[in-house]
């Protein structure tokens, strides 16, 4: 939680440092990365599927993704990566505030988009009750 993305995401662009704290200290309370939540940490990435790797320019998480698609191609593994250089986290499911949204729906389910659409609406709503039960957030 050290890359610049945190740092200058810290706050203000929808997900959070604080929530990336609160998220990891839930999910791992023994406070050990693991490859599971951590796959930058992997040794060996090889012979991996072929993976997708979104990430937004006003993301926290921004950095984190472009290293993993890095690692991912230098390994030699089929790898697309889409960037979003003006979008926030979570943007796919913000369709209607962000016309991207529908875009990366296509880009990512092409033929697919309403499937797309319905499970990030889904997705969106079950985040707003995450956060807004974080204390102190």
């Amino acid at each position: 939680m050290d890359t610049d993305s945190y740092l200058f995401f810290a706050n203000g662009y929808g997900l959070t440092r604080a929530h990336m704290v609160f998220f990891r200290e839930a999910y791992l309370p023994e406070k050990s990365d693991t490859l599971y939540a951590s796959p930058l940490l992997t040794k060996d990435l090889r012979n991996l599927p072929p993976a997708m790797i979104v990430t937004a320019g006003f993301d926290v998480l921004r950095d984190e993704g472009q290293a993993y698609a890095k690692q991912l191609g230098q390994a030699e593994n089929q790898v697309e990566t889409i960037h979003y250089p003006g979008m926030i986290h979570g943007f796919a499911t913000m369709g209607r505030i962000f016309p991207e949204g529908f875009g990366c729906g296509q880009k990512v389910c092409p033929g697919n988009e309403k499937n797309f659409a319905l499970n990030f609406k889904i997705l969106a709503a079950f985040n707003r009750g995450i956060v807004d039960f974080i204390p102190g957030l």
